[in-house]
């Protein structure tokens, strides 16, 4: 019964085995999971057990207590049966701005640390850094929207746009609202805050750029991915140190699962060398 009766009012139905409106409910149930349909190599073959488990749990919860709506347990039971696979991968890292070339660097030992390039950094106690290198934003990202983003949110768009040509995934009117992006950021745009910083105390807050918080800010990744693809499921980044990449994956497997998207963009970006 739902939404939940007061107890004597549960108590007068438990002697009903029939369970008046079970059928109708078990119906309900099945339809949610029969619609839980994938659109990047995800099995939705689940249907016939997933739901053949609700209906018995709930049929022994009937006879126990009475009809009520299946408990969460229950549905997530049912639920986190949907498989969740990796359909494809992008990458801009130290040891390259592409799939391949980080691989390669990866499976052959080769090292992405060098001495810092992007700043002078001989008054620091380290002069070394894992740098990305001559990466050109705008061979992903029209050059007018360039500047209102920070470099992280660069590498992340760009990573992300590979992702999403390797997985062969097609945003249309029919999918855009069952595709999201879950990407996150240890620190975000550590960079543009800084500069900001400098420009306000040597010339007064005039001169705060009026990009500075859309440029800056974590969630603005996955915003901006957004904005440029068209996706409009689940947009939001997990923040949580050097495990945000983890816990977006984690998370968004999560979402696929208990059927709130059927595909999700997920990582993390940083770019924390500056001064």
């Amino acid at each position: 019964v739902w939404p939940p009766q007061p107890a004597d009012a549960q108590a007068a139905r438990a002697h009903s085995r029939q369970a008046p409106g079970l059928e109708v409910r078990v119906a309900a149930e099945q339809r949610e999971v029969l619609t839980m349909s994938g659109v990047i190599s995800l099995k939705a073959d689940l249907a016939a057990d997933a739901v053949q488990d609700v209906a018995s749990s709930m049929a022994r919860r009937t006879e126990e207590t009475g009809p009520e709506w299946p408990s969460r347990r229950v549905r997530s039971a049912a639920m986190s049966k949907r498989r969740v696979v990796v359909t494809g991968l992008g990458i801009v890292s130290p040891l390259g701005n592409d799939l391949d070339s980080s691989w390669s660097g990866i499976v052959n030992g080769r090292s992405g640390i060098a001495p810092v390039t992007h700043f002078d950094a001989s008054a620091m106690a380290t002069w070394i850094a894992g740098e990305v290198k001559a990466f050109d934003p705008t061979l992903w990202i029209p050059p007018k929207d360039v500047k209102k983003m920070d470099a992280f949110i660069h590498y992340g768009v760009a990573a992300s746009l590979m992702a999403m040509r390797d997985a062969g995934l097609e945003v249309n009117d029919g999918n855009a609202e069952r595709i999201g992006a879950l990407i996150g950021s240890g620190i975000g745009g550590i960079l543009g805050i800084e500069e900001q910083t400098i420009r306000y105390h040597e010339g007064g807050p005039r001169k705060i750029s009026p990009f500075y918080i859309p440029s800056t800010i974590i969630n603005m990744l996955p915003g901006h991915l957004s904005l440029m693809t068209g996706i409009k499921g689940p947009n939001f980044s997990a923040v949580s140190a050097c495990a945000s990449s983890n816990h977006s994956i984690g998370t968004a497997m999560r979402l696929i699962q208990y059927g709130d998207a059927d595909a999700m963009i997920v990582g993390g970006a940083e770019r924390g060398s500056s001064p």
